[in-house]
């Protein structure tokens, strides 16, 4: 009986072993680098958690995040566009921009996916 404990227990020491020395794959080198400076964020704009970013069909890149002016837009160059949605949500979540350039924004806050048309922003 102790025999077969023994010899059953060498079996588990192996097999974990065997586990542990499988070796990860490699992950690629990142191609993508920090650029210092960008983006160009007014003194009123204070990013909070950043929950999404997307773009639109100009290639202007929206940050969805945690703090004032929750929507914030910069053009492909990292310039400040406009921003939007002070009293919106309550805890922003996801954003997604569809084909028509319609932004959706997720509020986990208030359990509520909300809208808004290109033109509708201020």
């Amino acid at each position: 009986m102790n025999g077969r404990w023994l010899i059953f227990s060498l079996m588990l020491a192996g097999l974990g072993s065997l586990t542990l020395a499988a070796e990860e794959p490699a992950l690629p080198a990142s191609t993508y680098h920090p650029v210092p400076g960008w983006p160009e964020t007014p003194d009123s704009i204070r990013f909070g958690a950043v929950s999404a970013l997307a773009t639109d069909s100009s290639d202007r890149i929206f940050v969805f995040h945690r703090g004032e002016h929750p929507i914030v837009v910069f053009d492909r160059d990292g310039k400040y566009v406009r921003s939007w949605g002070d009293g919106l949500v309550k805890q922003a979540h996801g954003l997604r921009i569809d084909h028509e350039d319609n932004v959706w924004i997720t509020d986990i806050g208030d359990h509520l996916v909300k809208s808004s048309p290109p033109t509708a922003r201020s």
